[in-house]
């Protein structure tokens, strides 16, 4: 038996939301639709960033979005990429790392 690996993951993201929406309220349910996405993935699957978009997407209020970093948390800032979870690894964020502007 081999024991799995927490990965844990920071998000940056730019969100365009539409007017009639209030932005607090449409960044608290995008954060906590990109948590509990990600939280509940199993081991040894991908982040890929078209399946966040898809996600925050379906979020109502958000017009667009586009990501200032999506990376794990030991990458260097500014990093946007797919994430590759290896055999024994899984994704984890945090609220706090699900930066929203």
């Amino acid at each position: 038996v081999r024991e799995a690996t927490e990965i844990d993951v920071y998000i940056g993201a730019t969100l365009t939301y539409l007017p009639s929406y209030d932005l607090t309220r449409v960044k608290d349910a995008v954060r906590t639709a990109l948590m509990d996405r990600i939280n509940t993935l199993q081991i040894h699957t991908d982040l890929e960033m078209a399946d966040m978009i898809v996600v925050i997407m379906s979020v109502p209020g958000v017009d667009n979005v586009s990501f200032t970093n999506f990376r794990r948390k030991t990458e260097a800032e500014l990093t946007v990429h797919d994430l590759i979870a290896g055999s024994n690894e899984y994704f984890r964020v945090l609220a706090d790392d699900v930066v929203l502007t």
